[in-house]
């Protein structure tokens, strides 16, 4: 065969801006499946960043000691087919990812343990190779007669690829394509790059590397088909077995937005939204209750309300049950673009409240939009997801009370969405420390769900409480909230800031630069903490009616 001439400076160029992108891209993708098999939290992102930096910083120790005569292109040839042999390997074992849990059982503990053994299998063969086969990459550009500056130019292309391989698959590729597929994506890039390396830069690699590099091409084309839905919308900490594939016949809706997945289907109680895999609302009564809650309670208590805020748009019910109250203006603010359509399978539940005139639907961050915007709003109700889920802990924490509080109205009413199941004592009180040092009136509501609304305002509530007028306005959305009576309705009160100071007592809060929920949260995630919970309220509510 032709001995292996110089590759062209050219092609290792657009080799290190593909390395890059396939690397981040693959670790953008793994994220996505992973925090859907294990849960979002904290724990699994900071794992699989681990598990990505630790493997290649070893691949490239372990590049750095071959021999100095060994056939460089030759072995990043044979490392670039190993990639694409073990990336294969994963796309067949990631559906099955979610079966391991049975394996390990529940708990904190045990969650954790699985991850690492699914970033060992999934992820460490895989970064090793990535890894070592940037310094052969460096090797064969030096090769040449780059030194310096030139050297330099080989890595900022990697560095360019990394950047715009973790900018388009987010933004880009897992919108238009799905997560499957883009991973396929990656794959075949890797795959071309590789055969495209061999046909220009090595002609004397022997016929197995050639027919390797093909075979690998077309293997990508061959598994084509996507991972189904369920695998990519149920998160394995909630159903498993027969229950999901139950799930998979009655999928209603299914998405990959730049942030997230949404999954919409139903069950025998109702419809169910997920997001990431959690099921994060429903039409189940009790579910239905606690979104109505939410927007008529802080408007009742606003009295008269003419604006009117939602941080969290879900099923769109608490959006809905605020809209019945004649506002003028109604924003809601959503972080990912695919929940609206979702949200519109609900439409028998929210009024087909998508549809009014006066809604403003905002894009963005909650945290972020309360910052920004200069509006104040008579009412602002916040329905974030669980504080377990990664980034979830900063609409808990004092800095995001405070902003709501700094966009409401002279009378302006604020209602906080407070889960009660997996939600460890601990963390329960530090966020009602948390909102009891921002509002001066705040109390806790309690429908006898699984959920709690904390309401707080910065001037004494209003006498009377809730006008009559107001109260018959929505009387019949309220009766499906099993409320039918404005005493049934002061019923719903718990606790209020007294209770609430004397139970909380003095302890952490959760801050952005101490966001401790973040790290506490998902280890109440697998405890059954709801019993507790509602004892603790059903205390409050006693010695509030006690004489």
């Amino acid at each position: 065969s032709a001995s292996a001439r110089p590759a062209p400076a050219f092609l290792l160029h657009a080799l290190a801006f593909a390395s890059g992108f396939v690397a981040f891209g693959l670790e953008i993708v793994f994220l996505r499946l992973l925090r859907i098999t294990l849960s979002s939290t904290t724990y699994t992102f900071t794992l699989v960043i681990a598990t990505f930096v630790a493997g290649i910083g070893v691949g490239g120790l372990l590049a750095a000691r071959r021999p100095e005569r060994a056939p460089v292109a030759a072995d990043l040839a044979r490392l670039q087919l190993a990639l694409v042999a073990l990336l294969l390997v994963d796309f067949g074992l990631a559906p099955w990812t979610q079966q391991l849990g049975a394996a390990f059982g529940g708990g904190f503990l045990a969650t954790q343990l699985e991850a690492a053994v699914l970033c060992a299998v999934l992820l460490l063969p895989v970064t090793l190779v990535m890894g070592a086969a940037f310094p052969l990459l460096g090797r064969l550009f030096m090769a040449r007669g780059g030194r310096g500056a030139r050297v330099g130019a080989l890595y900022a292309a990697n560095t360019l690829g990394a950047v715009a391989g973790a900018v388009a698959t987010t933004v880009l590729a897992i919108p238009a394509l799905g997560t499957s597929r883009t991973y396929l994506a990656l794959v075949a890039l890797a795959a071309a790059s590789m055969v495209v390396y061999v046909g220009l830069a090595s002609p004397g690699l022997d016929d197995r590397v050639r027919a390797g590099s093909r075979a690998a091409l077309a293997a990508v084309a061959l598994l084509a088909p996507a991972w189904p839905p369920v695998y990519l919308g149920v998160s394995a900490g909630y159903l498993r077995g027969d229950a999901r594939a139950e799930i998979a016949r009655e999928v209603e809706y299914f998405a990959e937005g730049a942030s997230s997945t949404v999954l919409v289907h139903r069950l025998p109680i109702g419809s169910v939204m997920r997001i990431d895999g959690k099921p994060v609302a429903s039409s189940a009564p009790g579910d239905l209750a606690n979104q109505l809650l939410l927007g008529h309670l802080p408007a009742l208590l606003a009295g008269a309300p003419r604006s009117g805020l939602v941080v969290g748009m879900g099923t769109g019910m608490t959006l809905g049950a605020l809209a019945q109250h004649g506002l003028e203006r109604l924003d809601v603010v959503e972080l990912e673009r695919r929940v609206p359509d979702g949200a519109r399978l609900f439409a028998e539940h929210n009024g087909s409240v998508l549809d009014r005139p006066e809604l403003r639907v905002v894009f963005d961050d909650g945290f972020n939009f309360l910052h920004a915007e200069s509006h104040r709003y008579d009412v602002v109700t916040s329905d974030p997801i669980h504080p377990f889920v990664r980034g979830g802990a900063t609409l808990y924490s004092a800095d995001y009370f405070a902003r709501a509080s700094a966009r409401l109205s002279e009378r302006g009413v604020f209602a906080h969405w407070l889960p009660l199941a997996n939600m460890g004592e601990g963390d329960f009180a530090m966020i009602v420390r948390s909102f009891t040092d921002v509002f001066p009136y705040a109390r806790l509501y309690w429908n006898g769900s699984e959920d709690g609304v904390l309401v707080g305002r910065n001037v004494p509530w209003n006498e009377p409480e809730i006008a009559p007028g107001e109260f018959a306005r929505v009387a019949r959305s309220l009766e499906r909230m099993y409320v039918e009576s404005l005493e049934a309705f002061a019923a719903l009160r718990a606790a209020d800031r007294a209770q609430l100071v004397a139970w909380a007592g003095d302890g952490p809060r959760s801050t952005l630069d101490r966001p401790l929920l973040e790290f506490s949260a998902p280890r109440a995630m697998h405890e059954w903490t709801l019993d507790r919970n509602l004892r603790t309220l059903a205390r409050w509510r006693a010695e509030a009616r006690e004489p």
